[in-house]
């Protein structure tokens, strides 16, 4: 197995050993893999309405995230925030480090998570992220909800 890999532009350092990196090349995509789980379940809409099926993950994981460039005194934690709470789901926290950079940990749904890093890499409207530095770790499952550290 890998220990780092890049996917769009996020590079990543793996600390736990049961990630496959190989799921994360391609978020928007198919995914597969061992580690990969997916539940399928249908559900009927209604009347006149096809039966969809449904897959989600039930991957449980946890990264950390250092992001570079232009990205304290933008809204960039707050904006992290609110991206959180709209994908829903997404549990941790995100501050700002001495260093000018801000630090974050997401954890949840491994494609939530995804949807958080991909945020990261854009930021919020006033902010010019230049790198995104993603460990992925154990997840603890220890967060109530995702904050914002001081």
């Amino acid at each position: 197995m890998k220990n780092s890999f890049t996917s769009n532009g996020i590079s990543a350092k793996l600390n736990a050993p049961d990630i496959n990196p190989e799921i994360f090349v391609n978020p928007g995509g198919e995914k597969s893999g061992p580690e990969y789980e997916k539940k399928k379940s249908t559900k009927k809409c209604g009347l006149g309405c096809a039966i969809k099926e449904v897959i989600m993950s039930e991957k449980k994981v946890s990264a950390h995230v250092i992001i570079s460039g232009k990205v304290q005194g933008v809204w960039f934690r707050a904006e992290t925030q609110k991206a959180a709470q709209q994908i829903g789901g997404v549990r941790g926290w995100v501050r700002n480090k001495k260093d000018k950079t801000v630090e974050a940990v997401f954890e949840g749904d491994e494609n939530r998570v995804v949807s958080m890093l991909e945020w990261c890499k854009k930021g919020s409207p006033l902010s010019k992220v230049e790198k995104t530095e993603v460990t992925w770790q154990e997840y603890s499952g220890t967060f109530g909800d995702f904050q914002i550290r001081y």
